[in-house]
């Protein structure tokens, strides 16, 4: 280990955070190697508190804790060395029954680790690097960096620069463009935090880690621990957000919208050889006979990032409501920000930004980074193979993900075809009380829309499905 010019380097808070961390103990040597993971984020800083929100945006960084997990020091030189972490800040609000990430920055690239004890029970404790050296983070030792610090211009890069599944950075970084309170910040629209806009809504910040040594470790998956989150209150009267509760170790901010809804279910997909995506996914009834079907997207790690999702829905099925939320880069970021178009083609609903073929800059879901799809359906949910495309070539060329699709209009027992056995229990049904009080494969049976499962839909269905013939 080389040795570093600590003076070049001051911090003014090295002791100041340890007395502020509310996060859970953990014990030493969880991963094979370095394994950085965000231990905590204590505190917000907004940089348009003074001047109000600038071209219709508040701006925050987000201070940040590092831990060393892992059995080995590691690396955290300064650039133009490449072997230093680096990491992004997010946010995000839970509104209505949805969770959609409204804000992203730059990635801070890290310099001088410090050899804090703050991550770990006392017992295990830190061992620190050549007594306090900047270049390497010592085993069980934490690194804290302030809130003004993560937000400081001159230590951002862009997230285009950096290759998340194999830690890699370029070392030297290109520069934020716009205006100077923005550039390269979080940036979040002051309409997606104003409280007439969104009743009820909470929030959630979300900081996660990039680095090669990590990334290597544990057989090149030491990358799939690296995003925390924590819950953000927001004061309305000024927009600045205070950290409440603890930081969520180890899981990325998605897993914020299981904690606010049970009934959420939330996947882990692996791509092969490469990274990892979360997939979110709820379905509630409309009360109207619809359903509504929501589902949430976040890349963690992967490179080949995503180009199209695609569900499942049966052929003629009436689809509406259909909608997409994305997050836009910023400050000369050279990704494009188009939004994904939806279409209908081969049984299945499926939105998509340009081919990789065709533009190698487009809107694809990069690492760190989630979008939303949704739409309305006139019938209940069953289990599907949700498709999930890559953006960039290799193989394979999508991964499968179980989730929850539309049943075919009349299908009651969720074989994918409409047969006797479908209007045996049509008949059963149109004998029950009203459509939401009988069994859930009864809703499928609603063909003239009014809530009721009757005789009218006897007929309805005997004419749609020529069970009889209507002459």
């Amino acid at each position: 280990m080389q040795s570093c010019d600590i003076t070049q380097h001051v911090r003014v808070f090295i002791i100041t955070a340890v007395s502020t961390l509310a996060v859970s103990s953990s014990a030493i040597g969880e991963g094979s190697g370095a394994d950085l993971i965000i231990g905590d984020m204590p505190s917000v800083f907004q940089w348009t508190a003074g001047s109000g929100p600038v071209e219709g945006f508040r701006a925050y960084s987000i201070a940040t804790t590092h831990c060393n997990m892992g059995t080995a020091v590691a690396n955290w030189f300064v650039g133009p060395d490449p072997n230093h972490p680096t990491s992004i800040p997010n946010l995000y609000r839970f509104k209505g029954g949805r969770f959609e990430q409204i804000g992203q920055g730059w990635a801070m690239h890290h310099f001088c680790a410090l050899q804090a004890g703050i991550c770990l029970n006392e017992a295990d404790g830190c061992d620190p690097v050549c007594g306090g050296c900047c270049n390497g983070l010592g085993v069980g030792c934490s690194s804290p960096n302030s809130q003004t610090r993560s937000g400081q211009f001159g230590n951002l890069g862009p997230r285009s620069e950096i290759n998340a599944y194999a830690g890699t950075n370029l070392g030297n970084h290109a520069f934020s463009q716009g205006d100077t309170t923005l550039r390269g910040r979080a940036l979040v629209k002051q309409s997606d935090l104003e409280p007439s806009l969104n009743p009820g809504a909470v929030y959630y910040g979300e900081r996660q880690t990039v680095a090669a040594d990590d990334a290597l470790s544990m057989d090149h998956t030491g990358g799939r621990n690296n995003a925390s989150y924590r819950r953000l209150n927001v004061n309305f009267a000024n927009f600045n957000m205070t950290p409440s509760g603890g930081t969520v170790r180890r899981l990325p901010a998605i897993y914020a919208w299981q904690a606010n809804d049970p009934d959420v279910d939330t996947k882990v997909v692996d791509v092969p050889d490469e990274g990892r995506f979360h997939v979110g996914y709820r379905v509630t009834s409309n009360g109207d006979g619809t359903w509504h079907y929501e589902y949430a997207v976040h890349n963690l790690n992967s490179d080949r990032s995503a180009g199209a999702f695609s569900i499942p829905v049966p052929a003629g099925l009436p689809i509406t409501n259909v909608g997409f939320h994305d997050i836009d880069s910023h400050s000369g970021e050279i990704y494009e920000v188009a939004d994904w178009e939806s279409s209908y083609d081969g049984g299945f609903l499926t939105w998509s930004t340009t081919p990789f073929e065709e533009n190698e800059l487009a809107n694809a879901l990069r690492w760190g980074t989630m979008y939303n799809f949704r739409f309305d359906a006139p019938t209940p949910p069953k289990p599907v193979n949700v498709r999930l495309g890559l953006f960039k070539p290799g193989a394979p060329p999508k991964v499968l993900i179980q989730a929850l699709g539309p049943k075919l209009f009349g299908d009651s027992d969720g074989n994918d075809s409409i047969d006797l056995a479908d209007f045996a229990a049509l008949v059963d049904c149109a004998q029950g009380p009203e459509i939401n009080a009988v069994t859930e494969s009864c809703d499928v049976f609603d063909i003239d829309g009014d809530t009721d499962v009757d005789w009218a839909d006897v007929g309805a269905f005997m004419l749609k499905f020529s069970i009889i013939d209507p002459a």
